[in-house]
């Protein structure tokens, strides 16, 4: 799957990719879909905003019930407004991924200043040794030289015996003083530039031994008819990873009081008139065999489920580390003020196709200010035999911060001229859940208060 890029016009980039994806329906009394793959993977680019996608999928489909209203009946509607909506009923989901990703990207010159700052670390250290013993040298050799030709101002005697006793060094040389610092510089500078293209080498090797894990194969993008940016091969902002991922979707079949009451258990009271355009119900059993969440390329990952030492075998098969249940209810509330929803002009057929002068076929969908709101009871199980480990530092701040504003893509920005809502506002504006953890073994919570990521392994 590919979306236009947000960095280069006219291009794309990759947003998702399946390796053996297969999918059954069963038309059955009860509808089954079942989906297989061996790998899944969706990487959302830089500066892509997911929200936009997701309004163009609604607005295409609403678009498409208005053309198939207007082809089976005599009455044709060139604005759909939202109306009451019956609860919506959903079939049977089976879905089982071997592989699972999720990532962001990250700002390539925050990966590269990320990249420098580490190697350069390391490699100050022994550059700054070998100044001070050439300054050292230097030093001692400008000592015994004419007043005329030295190049360094007169060291003390007291100063030059500490200097041979630190250092260890002699007059012997063979090059004047300033070709030996430059040449010094030099050495310095090949120095740092074959650690920096070793780390690349090493990150991009990196990357690309956890995509041929996946799929089996390099990317290969030249057999498309579009044009396609180069990926990058670097450490993500973020990435989720789990594998044997098993997730069950069904209808949990609530009447309407039943409905009403789980969604006001979450969200507060309705009004008893309260009529909604959007009501999707779902109960979701998933489970995996490990979960992986990192940031970057940060030591510690911010949570991770090992998997089961020993495979533990029961008559259903191999218990999970990780399972999830939840139910969950999608809804939208329906207002009948006008002034609560705006339209999107939808281009069916442009302008002077057919004829020159032909117009263009638009509709209008009518789409509300107010968010789809979801109402939750989540339940993790971690049943691994093997501690969980959690890790938070003050280093981690600056990647969270970049973290929740590419999660703001997801939502769509206020049009009202209210004042915007903070990220983590915006969950308690619009995900109405109740989460509850359940662990099986120890958990190991990793604090560190320096604001160095890279130390992190020093710091448990």
């Amino acid at each position: 799957f590919f979306v236009p890029s947000a960095r280069e016009s006219g291009k794309f980039e990759e947003l998702g990719r399946f390796k053996n994806l297969a999918f059954t329906i069963d038309k059955g009394s009860l509808p089954m879909i079942t989906v297989s793959a061996d790998a899944f993977r969706i990487r959302v680019p830089y500066q892509y905003e997911p929200a936009r996608l997701f309004l163009n999928v609604k607005s295409a489909i609403k678009a498409s019930q208005l053309l198939f209203h207007a082809v089976h009946t005599s009455e044709f509607r060139a604005v759909l407004l939202p109306k009451a909506q019956p609860v919506k009923s959903v079939p049977s989901i089976h879905i089982r991924f071997k592989s699972t990703s999720f990532e962001i990207k990250d700002d390539p010159l925050e990966t590269k200043l990320n990249l420098s700052f580490r190697v350069g670390k390391t490699e100050s250290a022994p550059r700054t040794e070998r100044r001070a013993y050439f300054d050292a040298k230097a030093a001692l050799i400008n000592s015994t030289m004419n007043p005329a030709e030295k190049t360094h101002k007169q060291t003390s005697q007291r100063d030059l015996e500490r200097i041979r006793e630190r250092y260890n060094v002699t007059l012997d040389h063979t090059v004047p003083v300033p070709e030996a610092r430059e040449r010094l510089w030099l050495y310095d500078s090949e120095k740092w530039i074959k650690k920096m293209r070793k780390a690349r080498h090493t990150q991009n090797r990196r990357e690309e031994r956890e995509l041929i894990r996946q799929y089996g194969y390099k990317t290969d993008y030249s057999g498309l008819p579009i044009e396609v940016v180069a990926p990058q091969r670097f450490a993500p902002l973020f990435r989720s990873s789990m594998d044997d991922l098993s997730v069950s979707i069904k209808d949990p079949n609530f009447d309407s009081a039943a409905l009403l009451a789980h969604m006001e258990s979450h969200g507060g009271p309705f009004p008893s008139n309260q009529q909604f355009s959007l009501r999707v119900p779902l109960d979701i059993q998933f489970q995996s065999d490990n979960a992986d969440f990192t940031l970057r390329d940060y030591p510690l990952p911010l949570w991770r489920v090992m998997p089961i030492a020993d495979r533990i075998r029961e008559s259903d098969g191999t218990v999970p580390a990780l399972a999830c249940s939840l139910t969950i209810v999608f809804a939208e509330e329906l207002a009948d003020d006008q002034e609560t929803y705006f339209l999107i002009p939808c281009t069916v057929i442009p302008q002077g196709i057919g004829d020159s002068q032909a117009a263009a076929l638009t509709l209008e969908i009518a789409k509300t200010l107010a968010p789809v709101k979801s109402y939750a009871d989540i339940k993790f199980k971690i049943q691994s035999s093997r501690p969980t480990d959690f890790a938070w530092g003050v280093s981690y701040g600056f990647a969270i911060s970049d973290l929740t504003r590419a999660f703001a893509g997801f939502s769509h920005p206020p049009r009202d001229p209210s004042p915007r809502l903070g990220f983590w506002d915006k969950f308690r504006h619009s995900l109405h859940w109740r989460v509850a953890f359940d662990f099986a073994a120890p958990c190991h919570l990793h604090l560190k208060g320096n604001g160095a990521f890279s130390s992190a392994l020093k710091h448990r």
